[in-house]
């Protein structure tokens, strides 16, 4: 879970000049909460998908659990991370700043994160439950029959593939600015973001088929997730 002091904190740290308006070095400044706090509402405000969720499970008299599902993050996809979100409190911090600058940035931080963030969910942090129902060895009732992936839900992704230098040169591309303190900056940025932000699905988020089989477990099909959040 994410916290706007702690990464206030972080980014506050990163500063070469930590001074205030009156030339006191304060231990945390408004203008680095606004960031912080500006970053994480817009991160909270993204969605998460996955095209390719895999695992397998069946289903007997007793109930069949989803075992071993994951969601790679090679095919995730963070998106509606909106730039305007973060604008918003920064304008709010910092008024006599060029709002150009400040919306350009904002931009190349949000396009950054969703063009090269993925989302991981490693095996067994997806759930749910398998209704194909598998033959016993026996051949003895019910028959085989393909079934669904019920109440599929997602918990702990983790955000990968951020990099500060990467994340730098993009905003650098956009505004101009090449300060000293950026890659530290950037780097303090992205690597709270893997450390901290927490992806999930709710139940019903992901979605697939089972088809007929003898064999377990049954390997879902198509399955993909839609309408994650990240916390």
């Amino acid at each position: 879970m994410m916290n706007v002091d702690d990464l206030a904190t972080l980014l506050f740290a990163t500063l070469q000049n930590k001074t205030d308006k009156d030339g006191n070095e304060p231990a945390l400044t408004d203008h680095a909460k606004a960031y912080a706090r500006g970053y994480i509402n817009a991160l909270l405000g993204s969605k998460v998908a996955h095209s390719i969720v895999t695992g397998g499970g069946y289903h007997v008299e007793s109930g069949g659990n989803f075992e071993n599902g994951t969601a790679p993050m090679a095919s995730s996809i963070i998106s509606n991370m909106l730039s305007a979100t973060m604008l918003a409190e920064l304008s709010a911090a910092f008024p006599d700043s060029d709002q150009g600058i400040l919306a350009s940035e904002t931009q190349a931080v949000c396009a950054y994160v969703m063009a090269s963030g993925k989302v991981d969910f490693a095996p067994g942090k997806i759930v749910g439950s398998c209704t194909a129902v598998l033959n016993a060895p026996s051949g003895t009732p019910p028959p085989p029959s393909s079934g669904v992936l019920q109440d599929g839900a997602g918990t702990d992704g983790k955000v990968k593939m951020l990099v500060g230098a990467s994340m730098k040169s993009a905003v650098s591309a956009a505004t101009g600015n090449t300060g000293p303190d950026m890659l530290d900056f950037y780097t303090a940025l992205c690597d709270y973001t893997m450390d901290n932000a927490e992806a999930t699905y709710t139940s019903g988020d992901v979605t697939g088929t089972f088809p007929v089989s003898e064999t377990a477990p049954i390997s879902l099909v198509g399955g993909l997730a839609v309408n994650g959040v990240i916390q």
